[in-house]
């Protein structure tokens, strides 16, 4: 029955925490009159996550409606939602992270895209130009259609501080069994082991720590400072059983996981980052794109020189951003190597209508609010887990991905739902810490290195001739993002596809058969193995003559799904 959750990886016991009988508690596990609160924090956890931006509030979210027991504290240093950044990032949202977040709420990936800032007109969307023919390339990479048939749900366009902020407000209000509380504005300081568990130092703070890209081209390699808090330091020691980091590329947790160190190929070039405000600058565009969709971003790159792109960040404000790759810092003009370009909005913002081939000259009305001048990477942990005492990474704290392609938070929320599963499994008392990480790692690194070879060579493509993948279903692009189950087939350890009928146990596993005989004659073992170790169940029948269940199961009848959607067993008519 422990199969049902993790494929081959349950030769070991269940957890040492858990007392006899599914009804009562773990073995250690914390009650509410255990602990006292001091300034707001808890003084011990049983998981305390570390990061409170999409990927650390995903994995809050997960527990949430996951964990039946144990107490958990989601701690970040930034009281703001996205710490107050500037920088654009974060935006695209991909139909799979819209999933998971429905699990929660089927209504709130509505209410996310609702949030979306664009004119309503606007197609998600990249039109390309063709300097040589001095017209628009005939192809356009179309985004919102490649969930079609693949998910119930479709992909969004929101400014991180947006929907970070409905993410923090349905952490703080959703009903829960666990004990579950959120403490922004509190930096980790030191974390170390005690009797196999955490202790780890917060400190209050002004302000957190902020992201790499906004500190140039050393982003990454410098310290992640954080203000403490005017009249004095206030610090507290918390007691965790399992640490979580999710508090992005400069992670404090990772440098405190043993061969968690970042390698791989380190920067790819470096690029400039821009945001402006220009009235009209949409019908400028139009003028010259004219036949092609409204899209979310134009796309450009002058004979001899290096890809320029225009985003729409707030239609209704007139507010835009803009990119230039360079592939190298030595390509880049000098005064932006020499650290002080950024600092001058005004010349980025030259800097990036040069390299954009614009029939019209954006004139003095454009203005510019803001600039970066940073490194992307391509980095990846060492190591994601650590058994003694517990800790995982998640999201840009396990691993780093250029821009190209909007990987990054949707990964980042991949890690966020498979650990979260597997820390509910641990609270719920029916997996140990090993054997619930275990997979956890090899299962999204594979993720991450399927979206980090797309967005090398998308780079490798975009210096030599600036034109971009044509995206379309079962592309490199949509294959990226999803896998092999872009072509509707059911894989173990990849998620199902969307089947009609296919109704899935969001706190548990799911049996999914094709037809209502199979269906009768394995439930009742199914229902009896789950009730065994306290899992709850799902049991549901598709039609095989459905076209799209047909494509996924082949020759196979049977199915079972983790919490997470992920199928874990497939055979013709066999339990595990």
């Amino acid at each position: 029955a422990r199969f049902l959750l993790l494929k081959g990886a349950l030769a070991r016991p269940l957890s040492p925490w858990r007392l006899a009988g599914a009804a009562g508690a773990p073995s250690g596990m914390l009650s509410s009159s255990l602990s006292s609160i001091a300034f707001g924090l808890p003084e011990k956890v049983d998981v305390l996550v570390v990061g409170g931006g999409p990927v650390g509030l995903t994995l809050a979210g997960q527990l949430l409606h996951l964990a039946q027991r144990g107490r958990v504290a989601l701690v970040e240093a930034n009281e703001e939602p996205c710490g107050g950044s500037r920088l654009p990032k974060a935006q695209l949202i991909s139909a799979l992270t819209m999933e998971t977040w429905s699990r929660w709420d089927a209504a709130l990936p509505r209410k996310i895209r609702g949030l979306c800032r664009l004119r309503p007109e606007t197609t998600m969307d990249l039109v390309s130009w063709d300097s040589d023919k001095q017209a628009p390339r005939s192809t356009a990479v179309g985004l919102q259609a490649l969930s079609e048939g693949l998910s119930k749900e479709s992909h969004g366009w929101v400014q991180q501080p947006l929907y970070e902020a409905a993410l923090r407000s349905h952490v703080a209000s959703a009903p829960r069994e666990c004990e579950l509380t959120t403490h922004y504005g509190w930096n980790v300081v030191d974390a170390t082991e005690t009797d196999g568990e955490w202790s780890v130092v917060l400190e209050q703070t002004e302000r957190g720590g902020r992201h790499y890209a906004e500190d140039g081209l050393d982003g990454l390699a410098t310290d992640d400072t954080a203000a403490p808090k005017a009249g004095g330091r206030v610090r507290q020691t918390v007691l965790a059983r399992v640490l979580v980091g999710c508090d992005g590329g400069r992670s404090s947790v990772r440098r405190r996981v043993p061969g968690a160190d970042l390698c791989g190929q380190g920067g790819l070039g470096a690029s400039l980052t821009v945001v402006f405000r220009r009235p009209g600058m949409e019908a400028l565009l139009r003028r010259q794109f004219a036949g092609t969709p409204p899209g979310v971003a134009y796309c450009f790159k002058k004979e001899g020189g290096w890809p320029a792109s225009v985003w729409q960040l707030d239609g209704a404000a007139e507010l835009y951003f803009g990119f230039v790759s360079f592939p190298s810092v030595s390509d880049a003009p000098a005064w932006l190597s020499d650290g002080a370009g950024a600092a001058d909005p005004a010349k980025a913002l030259e800097a990036l209508e040069a390299a954009c081939d614009c029939a019209e000259p954006w004139g003095p009305d454009a203005e510019a609010r803001d600039s970066w001048f940073w490194t992307p990477y391509s980095l990846c942990a060492g190591k994601w887990t650590l058994q003694r005492p517990s800790a995982a990474l998640a999201g840009d704290a396990a691993h780093l991905l250029s821009p190209v392609g909007g990987f990054g938070m949707n990964v980042g929320v991949g890690d966020a739902a498979s650990l979260g599963w597997r820390l509910a499994a641990i609270l719920n008392g029916w997996l140990a810490p090993d054997a619930a990480f275990s997979g956890y790692e090899a299962e999204r690194r594979e993720a991450w290195a399927r979206c980090n070879d797309y967005v090398v060579s998308e780079r490798a493509r975009l210096m030599s001739s600036g034109s971009r993948d044509a995206g379309g279903r079962g592309g490199a692009y949509e294959t990226a993002l999803l896998g092999a189950c872009v072509d509707g087939r059911a894989r173990v350890g990849l998620r199902l596809p969307s089947l009609p009928g296919a109704l899935l146990e969001a706190r548990g596993v799911t049996l999914v058969v094709v037809g209502d005989d199979l269906a009768a004659a394995v439930e009742p073992a199914f229902r009896a193995a789950c009730d065994r170790i306290g899992i709850p169940c799902r049991a549901c029948s598709v039609d095989g003559a459905e076209a799209a269940v047909a494509a996924a199961f082949g020759d196979h009848r049977l199915a079972i799904c983790r919490p997470d959607a992920v199928v874990t067993h497939l055979s013709a008519a066999s339990l595990p």
